[in-house]
């Protein structure tokens, strides 16, 4: 994303550390941020890169209150073959989020609790722009658009889900970011063994389906909750749609309306998302 648009690309580094540390439990008043930069050597093209890099960093920081309190900085990865040709490798946003968790007892998982209880979809989608998604990546697709976000908005979800957290009324939370919700959704699933049904007509009547499946919108959650009730009083000042809910079935089975999309068994889907760590390591599970 960020050799697409460095600026877009580093809000979406910051807020995929930042959304990681919140689904735990974390609050992002006991947190800070760090930095490193691995850049090509710093010519004209990849310093411009690497000045929009730093804008997003500090717009970001101050909308979130939160210091980059240190980093580094790696401008030297650019090869020169001895014919002269030149590689330089991507620019990387690397950030890192740590705090303090007052109490430890009260973090959470992101694995699905119970059969029959409520999913929320907890942020704003942008399911338009794909650009630099693992989506596009599979399928070969390209395009300049990459996942645009609302900052002060993106702040506001993110307090939404350290305080329903806090409130102890959340079963599970898994944060959005590559693979979008068909990946989230999936994880949430392998780790208790607990399916999932979803219908995707509440997020939008309209739209593709794939798109609202792997859209890699950053600062957007997946969160488990005993009723529809205790969500619209959790979230009550954020975007949230009630997406499905989990079942007994051991199958995640996508909905549009009353068409369904795909159903697929758990064990299916945890064999391709294992598979890729069984050929590099050569194990069986």
């Amino acid at each position: 994303i960020c050799a697409i648009d460095p600026y877009k690309g580093s809000i979406w580094s910051i807020l995929e550390a930042v959304s990681n540390y919140v689904s735990i439990g974390g609050d992002l008043k006991d947190a800070a941020l760090i930095d490193n930069f691995i850049w090509p050597f710093p010519d004209e093209e990849s310093l411009a890169d690497l000045d929009k890099s730093v804008d997003a960093c500090i717009d970001t920081a101050k909308v979130l209150k939160m210091p980059f309190v240190s980093g580094k900085d790696s401008l030297s990865s650019t090869y020169r073959y001895p014919d002269g040709t030149v590689l330089k490798i991507p620019p990387v946003l690397l950030v890192s989020v740590f705090g303090k968790i007052p109490d430890i007892k009260k973090t959470i998982s992101s694995d699905f609790k119970k059969e029959n209880s409520i999913i929320i979809l907890v942020g704003a989608q942008d399911n338009e722009n794909l650009g630099g998604s693992a989506y596009f990546d599979i399928t070969n697709s390209t395009s300049s658009n990459v996942p645009t976000v609302d900052l002060e908005e993106a702040e506001k979800v993110l307090s939404s889900v350290t305080n329903a957290i806090k409130s102890q009324k959340i079963l599970s939370v898994h944060d959005i970011s590559e693979g979008g919700i068909a990946a989230a959704l999936s994880e949430m699933s392998f780790g208790g063994g607990v399916g999932a049904t979803i219908d995707l007509e509440e997020i939008s009547k309209s739209g593709n389906s794939a798109a609202i499946l792997f859209a890699e919108t950053p600062a957007t959650f997946l969160v488990e909750l005993e009723s529809e009730t205790a969500a619209k009083k959790l979230f009550a000042g954020v975007p949230h749609f009630v997406l499905g809910r989990t079942n007994k079935e051991k199958t995640i089975v996508v909905k549009r309306g009353s068409k369904i999309i795909v159903s697929l068994s758990l064990g299916k889907l945890k064999n391709a998302w294992q598979k890729p760590m069984k050929e590099i390591f050569h194990y069986e599970a």
